[in-house]
């Protein structure tokens, strides 16, 4: 795909009114009965339910704080969510979250927080340790992000983009298609010619839909406004189970817009792919016309997770009306679908007679997504599109039939409803359209080889080559396609196939219909061995005695360093003798064998540590574990303490000015003392330390302090074993308003 200056998009959603297409919307269920939604298997990869799981748990989560919204207006109206979402498996920390949602699959944490304020001050918290991998969970309006608030002359300029000749071919292909009321319409209708976007032609669709082979699927996710899944206008045995719902969180993401769009855009798809292609449909907008970065971002990632053919997002907004640093929500997103070779396609935007370009709207701006600008049938560029250098394609944007929201039979006209619109919206799946053809017939290759097929495909429009009002041109599949055929008989190493190659266009495709031969498998064992002593891993598999083709290959690992997980253990003096056990455990379950190096502490062969009575010291205990056919043999050290006991403090007084005197209980067990006096509780600042020596000394004045002021004072014994200070527990603290 061609590097461009980023650039997005907008679509432009407008009803195209044509002469007597739709009167009246009346008692039409007389004659239609609904068909019934139903799931199409999902293609490729089936369902994962551990995807749905976590996405349906994002969509509750975002659904219980949708209405939650703290809109204090000025520098924290970005705030209003009061949501953050961090692109990160681990979080240091939430910055005082009242919710937060791990979604592990998702790679994310969600934050939810009581008040704007307390958003924007963990944003700004959060933003310096993850960068572009935190984002403020914004709302974001359909009639913003679908460019849907044209003004009146923009809906005459796109009349006038229609022909009188357009408009009358219109009018004679539904005379002639549509079905009348006396017929027998029991069985539900499917789209005739007239009910269809001109784009079917136009892009040649018509001349290589028959080459879609019965056993060929693929799958397109739309991200919108959701599908009026009942429609007569659709299969119902299209709609993927993988379809899910954001705003209401289940597997029917009906459309609830006042304007239809995304049933529209599914339309579109529906009738300009085959049977074998079937809708993912992820619904992001609410009735109101109402959605969110962080709902947008989960689809985009459900759509990759579940290993879309091609993604398409007709809406984008303008980069102008955010923050600079918010200008890369779905990024990450893309960059995955760039990786996993899933184009996704987008509408370019509606802003020419603003004179905003592509590179004004996210995210067709982006390099790695598909930019899509709108044509009329005369091959003009539509008033409304957005151009600029960033711009790939072109396709039919202007008066676009596909299917209405609620369209049913009209009695007047004779016909079933369908819906005229016009914008990048619609032009954006025509090209969704065709990258999944291209996908069908090329599946190992890569987005820009995919792209350079599209280009050698264009009908060039405009000044020759790319340019920046129509891009590259519209795709045009202009060949029927004369295939030769070879048949490649199967060996022990690859599986028989046909190809097919066109001697006019040259296409081509492979379709695989037989399986390997049989090899003659031996199985041969290698075990590890150690050489110039270094351990070399050994090697289990079967090798085929004609060709020598291996499989079952399986590593048998070298033995690996082991580790004994065991800690050092600190007890208090007792009377009486102590015993505990080290609960030391290693890999592998080697066996483990103790040493200590203090005879008034040992350790027995099981781990069971005695410690002798009335004694203060410690002890080193050499852990060892044997080796084993996976592990080494390895050796850890842990120390035992057993220290003096607790000191108490009886009384802490102020006798005279700027002096503390400290009292405490004779501790018979120690060599000394440790006084810490401080004016703060946890004695981190202005802290006095003294040292005393001997038991006796039970009381000690600490002179010097600050008059008036309350202070904080702590002891704790120590004793002398072999030169080393043994530090028994800290006693509780005690406070004293100094005079």
């Amino acid at each position: 795909m061609r590097k461009r200056q980023p650039e997005i998009h907008g679509c432009q959603i407008r009803r195209i009114i044509v002469l007597l297409l739709i009167c009246i919307m009346g008692f039409v269920m007389v004659f239609h009965t609904p068909v019934k939604v139903q799931a199409k298997k999902s293609n490729g990869n089936g369902l994962n339910a551990e995807i749905q799981k976590e996405t349906k748990e994002i969509a509750s989560f975002v659904k219980k704080h949708w209405n939650h919204l703290d809109k204090k207006g000025g520098d924290l109206a970005k705030y209003e969510t009061c949501r953050i979402v961090v692109k990160s498996q681990n979080l240091q920390d939430d910055f005082g979250a009242s919710d937060c949602l791990h979604a592990e699959g998702y790679g994310e944490y969600i934050l939810q927080y009581s008040s704007a304020r307390e958003t924007k001050v963990a944003y700004k918290k959060l933003r310096k340790i993850y960068k572009k991998d935190c984002y403020v969970d914004q709302i974001l309006d359909a009639n913003v992000l679908m460019d849907l608030g044209e003004t009146q002359e923009d809906i005459t300029l796109q009349e006038d983009a229609m022909t009188q000749a357009d408009i009358t071919l219109q009018e004679d292909a539904m005379a002639q298609d549509g079905i009348g009321v006396e017929e027998d319409i029991t069985e539900a209708p499917r789209p005739t010619s007239s009910q269809i976007t001109w784009g079917y032609e136009t892009m040649g669709f018509a001349n290589v839909a028959a080459d879609w082979q019965e056993d060929e699927s693929a799958t397109v996710a739309i991200i919108d406004t959701g599908c009026d899944m009942g429609n007569w206008y659709f299969d119902a045995s299209r709609f993927d189970a993988r379809s899910f719902d954001f705003v209401e969180e289940d597997s029917i993401p009906q459309d609830e817009s006042s304007n239809g769009h995304g049933t529209h855009v599914a339309g579109i798809v529906s009738t300009c792919t085959p049977k074998q292609v079937s809708l993912m449909i992820l619904r992001v907008f609410d009735a109101s016309g109402g959605s969110s970065v962080s709902l947008i971002d989960t689809a985009l990632q459900y759509a990759i997770n579940n290993h879309a053919t091609v993604i398409n997002m007709s809406l984008g907004y303008e980069k102008s009306t955010l923050d600079e640093e918010d200008v890369d929500f779905w990024d990450e997103d893309i960059d995955q679908a760039y990786a996993a070779n899933i184009p996704v396609c987008c509408a370019s935007g509606n802003g020419a007679r603003k004179g905003k370009g592509v590179a004004y709207y996210y995210p067709a701006c982006s390099d790695k997504t598909i930019s899509v600008g709108s044509i009329d049938s005369d091959q003009n560029i539509a008033a409304t599109s957005s151009q600029g250098e960033a711009l790939d394609f072109s396709a039919p944007g202007v008066g676009i039939v596909s299917a209405l929201k609620g369209g049913t039979w009209d009695e007047e006209a004779g016909t079933w409803q369908t819906k005229i619109d016009s914008g990048t919206s619609m032009a954006c799946p025509h090209v969704t359209s065709a990258f999944a053809y291209l996908k069908k017939n090329y599946p190992n290759e890569t987005i820009s080889q995919l792209y350079d097929r599209a280009k050698a495909l264009c009908v060039d429009l405009g000044e020759t080559g790319h340019d920046a009002t129509f891009g590259n041109g519209y795709i045009h599949f202009n060949c029927t396609h004369q295939y030769q055929i070879q048949v490649v008989a199967p060996t022990h190493t690859t599986e028989g196939y046909t190809s097919y190659s066109c001697s006019l266009c040259g296409n081509s495709r492979i379709k695989y219909v037989t399986p390997k031969t049989a090899h003659h498998f031996i199985a041969y064992t290698i075990d590890p061995i150690q050489k110039n002593g270094v351990w070399q891993d050994g090697l289990r598999y079967e090798e085929c005695e004609e060709c020598h083709v291996r499989r079952n290959e399986e590593v048998i690992p070298a033995p690996v360093d082991n580790v004994i997980n065991a800690a050092n253990v600190v007890k208090t003096y007792s009377k009486v003798v102590q015993v505990f056990n080290l609960n030391a455990t290693c890999s592998g379950g080697a066996k483990l064998t103790y040493q200590s190096n203090n005879r008034n502490i040992v350790v027995n062969s099981a781990g069971q540590v005695t410690v002798k009575a009335k004694y203060i010291g410690e002890a080193v205990i050499t852990i060892i574990s044997s080796a084993t056919a996976e592990y080494k043999a390895a050796m850890k050290q842990v120390t035992v303490t057993v220290t003096p006991k607790k000191t108490t403090v009886s009384k802490v007084t102020s006798p005279k000015k700027r002096t503390m005197k400290v009292t405490w209980k004779k501790n018979t067990t120690a060599s000394g003392y440790q006084v810490y006096c401080s004016k703060t509780k946890k004695f981190t600042s202005n802290t006095k330390a003294l040292a005393l020596k001997g038991q006796k000394k039970v009381t000690v004045n600490i002179t010097k302090l600050k008059s008036k002021k309350k202070y904080y004072v702590k002891i704790r014994a120590y004793k002398t074993v072999s030169g080393k200070k043994i530090y028994g527990p800290w006693s509780a603290v005690k406070t004293c308003k100094v005079k």
